[in-house]
Order: C-alpha cells, then sequence, then structure tokens
C-alpha cells in the first residue's frame, strides 16, 4: 500500500528528518529514502531547493510514540533516560480554526481562484403577456488566492542533533508542524494584511462587527446572541457554526448570566470537563473554542485591553497551503562555535474567507476584569 504516492508505508517508515539534518549540517548529500522522496516534491512543485523537502504527512509507527530518550551527557558520560511522554514542550496558543470546521485545501500549484455567487439569482411574478420577465440573472465572481511564505526555526544543540533516537525525531518534526501551525491559526484570525502577512478575519473590513461602545464596554447576552443574528440574517447560518475568543473573553462569558433572576442564572459560557482532561465549551449552546492567537491588548477610544469574540460559519474560512511539502533549510554557521544547527521551516499558504456574510465580530470587549497574567 502507498501512503505517499510511489513510496510504501515499509519505505517511508524509514525516513529519518534527523538523518536528513545531520547529513546537511555535515555538508555530505542526501541519500536514501531522504533524498528519494525530496526529489520526489521537489519534482511535483517545481521548487528546487538548499535543504530539503519533507511531506506535509508522514505516517509514524508505535513504537515512536514512547520510546525514551538516551542522552549522553557530562565528563563521565553518564546515561539520562528521558521519558518524551514527560518532555516539558513550549507553551503555545491553541489553533482553533480547523477544529471549528475551517476548510483546507492542499497540493496546489499557482494561484488558485475560487469561484463564488457573489449576488443568487431571484424569480420574478410576471403577467401573462409578452413582456420580458424581470427576474435578476445570477452573479459570478472570484476569490483569488496566492502564496504567502510563512518561516519558523528551531535551535537544536549538538547532542541533540546527533541523537537516532525515534522520540528526538518525533520532538523535531512535532515542534515545527506545532509552531508553523500556531502562525496560521494566528493568521487565519488577526493576519494583518501587511509584510506579506494574509489578512484575517479581525482584520477584514468587509465582515460586520457588531460595536458595543464608544469605549468599549462588557457584553450582554443580547449582543452575543446578535452575532449570531447576523450571520443568519445574511443566509449563512449552516454548516460548522462556533463561536471563537481569547481565554479572558471566556473567563468573562462564565460570568454573564443569559437571563437575570430565577433560582439559577444559566450564563452565556459553560465548559463540560472532560475526563481525559480539558473541556468541551459552549457559548449560548454553540461549540465554542479559545486562543491566545485571538488579542486581548485591543484599544478604542480610552478603553484598553479589549479583545474579541467571532461566530461564523467555519466552513466558509479556506486555508490554502501549496505543494505537498515543507521545506526544511539546515543553518549549521549561525551557532557555528557550539555546533548547534538552525532548523528553518518554510511552508506556502494563504487565507480567505468565501462569504463575509458568514462571520460576525465583536472587537471592543473590555475584559479588564479578567487576570492580566
Amino acid at each position: 500500500m502507498e501512503y505517499f504516492s510511489g513510496f510504501s508505508r515499509a519505505d517511508l517508515e524509514k525516513y529519518s528528518l534527523q538523518r536528513a539534518i545531520r547529513s546537511l549540517a555535515q555538508k555530505r548529500p542526501l541519500e536514501g529514502i531522504e533524498r528519494d522522496v525530496s526529489r520526489e516534491l521537489a519534482k511535483r512543485s517545481g521548487k528546487p531547493t538548499a535543504g530539503i523537502h519533507i511531506p506535509l504527512t508522514i505516517p509514524t509507527g508505535p513504537d515512536l510514540e514512547r520510546r525514551a530518550l538516551d542522552l549522553t551527557t557530562g565528563a563521565g558520560a553518564v546515561a539520562t533516560t528521558v521519558d518524551p511522554a514527560r518532555f516539558i514542550d513550549a507553551l503555545r496558543s491553541r489553533t482553533v480554526c480547523l477544529a471549528a470546521g475551517a476548510t483546507i485545501i492542499t497540493g496546489l500549484v499557482g494561484n488558485l481562484q475560487l469561484p463564488r455567487e457573489s449576488v443568487i439569482a431571484t424569480p420574478a411574478w410576471d403577467a401573462d403577456s409578452a413582456a420580458p420577465a424581470s427576474e435578476q440573472n445570477a452573479t459570478l465572481d472570484d476569490v483569488l488566492m496566492e502564496p504567502h511564505s510563512c518561516s519558523i526555526f528551531s535551535d537544536l544543540s549538538r547532542k541533540f542533533w546527533l541523537q537516532s533516537s525515534l522520540s528526538a525525531e518525533t520532538f523535531v518534526k512535532n515542534d515545527l508542524a506545532r509552531g508553523l501551525g500556531v502562525a496560521l491559526d494566528a493568521a487565519a484570525l488577526n493576519g494583518l494584511g501587511t509584510g506579506n502577512q494574509p489578512v484575517g478575519i479581525l482584520q477584514n473590513g468587509a465582515i460586520q462587527s457588531n460595536p458595543i461602545g464608544t469605549n468599549g464596554g462588557v457584553p450582554t447576552y443580547a449582543q452575543i446572541l446578535a452575532l449570531e443574528t447576523g450571520v443568519a440574517i445574511g443566509n449563512a447560518d449552516a454548516g460548522s457554526l462556533a463561536y471563537v475568543t481569547s481565554p479572558k473573553v471566556r473567563g468573562l462569558l462564565k460570568t454573564i448570566p443569559k437571563v437575570t433572576g430565577g433560582a439559577v442564572a444559566e450564563p452565556v459560557w459553560r465548559s463540560q470537563p472532560l475526563a481525559s482532561g480539558g473541556s468541551l465549551d459552549y457559548c449560548d449552546g454553540r461549540n465554542a473554542f479559545v486562543t491566545n492567537s485571538i488579542p486581548s491588548n485591543l484599544t478604542k477610544g480610552t478603553g484598553t485591553n479589549l479583545s474579541a469574540i467571532i461566530f461564523g460559519a467555519w466552513q466558509d474560512l479556506v486555508i490554502s497551503v501549496w505543494g505537498e511539502s515543507v521545506e526544511v533549510l539546515i543553518d549549521p554557521y549561525t551557532f557555528s562555535s557550539s555546533g548547534s544547527v538552525r532548523i528553518v521551516a518554510k511552508l506556502e499558504c494563504d487565507i480567505a474567507v468565501r462569504h463575509v456574510e458568514s462571520f460576525h465580530v465583536i472587537s471592543d470587549l473590555d475584559v479588564s476584569s479578567q487576570p492580566t497574567s
């Protein structure tokens, strides 16, 4: 069975990014499966590289998940066993767009035009006469997407990148993948549209904003509900409907009741703890997600520390990725005195909203009552 066109699972399970890093850092040519896969990806994308192309997805066997790392440290060469299941990972913003239902398109070559019906055809009731019908035809246009380059780097010590451990291999892949994922998610939500960055939902001036006040303010249940109403008025209330906001707004909405009075006041936001840890979040009964990629330091008038909340049909947020690979470049020079290696990963991607009616936002929520750290 082929897992990546032209290569079997048995071939790909021999694939080692660590081995490729060692070869390139030591200025040796790639060999074996790493060379063959990189050449195939370069041919498909039409993009040669001074580094290596790695597939967006490589299958991993069960032995990759919990094998211990054996590091040799100190003058006495004392072996230290590190359990990768307890590895202290960096704290990162959660990625939420795909979880909320965003559409992802991969393997692109050249610019992408998404055809869109911008004005629907409308029928008309006509008299029984020879007069021509007065209905309106549909209007079609395109949403243009073009590649933007996103880069991330990770610095690995000489002892680390010399490891042949499968857990070290997994760590390098996951570190680069998570970093690129967070950057892509943040751009989809709040990309500025400058400096080669795509335009995110909060910066898209065509998307309806529901302001609270001149200086922002604490929302009411009615103002949160108005987001759903706005999407419904735009005929977009179908598909993957969900709220996305910051942890501070979640904390705030847990204190705001839907209806005041009565023995029990149900809050706007509720969390259902999971036995496995974490929780399922709901805002007004809808699926809800939180991430620190939603800013909580916005200003408006005299208001500070303001935040945002988005409600939308998330399938209409399109995330496009060019090619089938991530380009990885090896920099052994920046930290040459210590022998460390900088790994640079590059991804070509873009963000677009198919219908601006599918999203409504509030960008002036006063979250000053929530913890600042």
